[in-house]
């Protein structure tokens, strides 16, 4: 019996999930986009870029690892759960625009729901009439995370602030 091979996606390599894919790594230069009626299980993020799009779906729990880019094309119907988010992380809600003020901006707020080594809570993101509730793994704190624009007018959520410089290297396609 051979061990199981955990898919690697990396150094401008592509995944394109149409039925099922788990446990896959997306390394630096990886990119994995999960199209309609495609699901991902068990993903980490390690540096490379993972786009779920429209009718797409996370299942189980998409893990950061070293840095990366988590990208939600339909943010407001995303029902994974997110682990290890934190600095050089970006999660860019792409459903959600960015509007930096006035009586429609963006906002930012959190929920911590359980305490401990099973901490977990609720990340809330709205704009207008659009809200995403993401389940983030751990403990945070709403100081801690910035929501600023991705560059392309939609919301990208960073722990900590991210510079205007790093925004421009967003990974998603313009």
């Amino acid at each position: 019996m051979h061990p199981a091979k955990i898919p690697t996606v990396s150094n401008g390599g592509n995944q394109t999930v149409l039925g099922t894919a788990d446990a896959t790594v997306v390394s630096s230069g990886g990119v994995e986009y999960v199209l309609a009626g495609g699901t991902a299980s068990g993903v980490t993020i390690a540096g490379g870029y993972v786009g779920v799009l429209s009718g797409g779906t996370m299942a189980g729990t998409v893990s950061f690892a070293s840095g990366g880019e988590l990208a939600l094309y339909d943010a407001v119907a995303f029902g994974g759960l997110v682990a290890g988010f934190g600095a050089g992380d970006a999660l860019d809600l792409v459903d959600i625009p960015y509007v930096s003020s006035g009586g429609s901006a963006t906002t930012l707020s959190w929920t911590q729901l359980t305490s401990g080594s099973s901490a977990s809570g609720t990340l809330t993101v709205a704009e207008g009439g659009s809200t995403a509730n993401i389940t983030l793994l751990g403990q945070y704190v709403a100081g801690s995370c910035n929501v600023a624009s991705d560059g392309r007018g939609d919301t990208l959520v960073t722990d900590p602030p991210l510079t205007a410089a790093a925004r421009r290297f967003s990974r998603r396609a313009g």
